[in-house]
């Protein structure tokens, strides 16, 4: 298999050679890997179209991007033929992987509410990345059904509550996993 294509450190070539839009392949991916690919994505061309003299790929960009992705990155064709590292060879694993845990539906009242996507145990510390680019940790110490039952852990499917400060609706929620 190959590793995801990553050509962030050709943004200023792409809109210097007057490319207008650009192919995020989502297709078959996960909902937390194509919102945080097209995050940073949008941050770098904004960067380059903001500070085109001092543009340069931010390391927390390419971290951000090994958050969502089991597979790693690559430059692959650009630069001619692909690398023996372009590819994944078994038992290969990305170090920096994240497990997409659910999405914020809505704030009511104090509550969070979220539509769980993976498994959340009560004291997991999760990461909270807005559609805004807002990026903050919260330590889940007492979750909700819709019931007002105190959960010890939710499973894909739940809808829970969570007490807290107003986080913004479609906020993605991930945790670190751990091998």
């Amino acid at each position: 298999n190959s590793k995801d294509l990553c050509l962030l450190n050709y943004i200023p070539n792409f809109i210097d050679f007057g490319v207008s839009s650009l192919k995020i392949e989502g297709r078959m991916k996960s909902l937390h890997y194509v919102a945080t690919t097209v995050s940073v994505y949008r941050q770098a061309i904004d960067s380059y179209y903001n500070h085109r003299e001092t543009y340069k790929v931010k390391e927390e960009w390419l971290e951000e991007l090994l958050n969502c992705t089991k597979r790693g990155y690559t430059e692959n064709f650009i630069k001619g033929e692909p690398a023996v590292d372009s590819y994944i060879y078994k038992g290969e694993k990305n170090q920096h992987s994240f497990s997409f845990v659910g999405i914020v539906e809505d704030y009511l009242d104090g509550f969070i509410r979220i539509e769980v996507r993976n498994k959340i145990i009560l004291g997991d510390e999760i990461i909270i990345f807005t559609p805004t680019y807002q990026k903050f940790s919260l330590f889940f110490n007492e979750m909700f059904d819709l019931e007002g039952n105190l959960l010890n852990s939710a499973n894909p499917g739940m809808v829970i509550l969570v007490k807290g400060n107003y986080i913004d609706p479609y906020s993605l929620l991930r945790k670190k996993v751990t091998f």
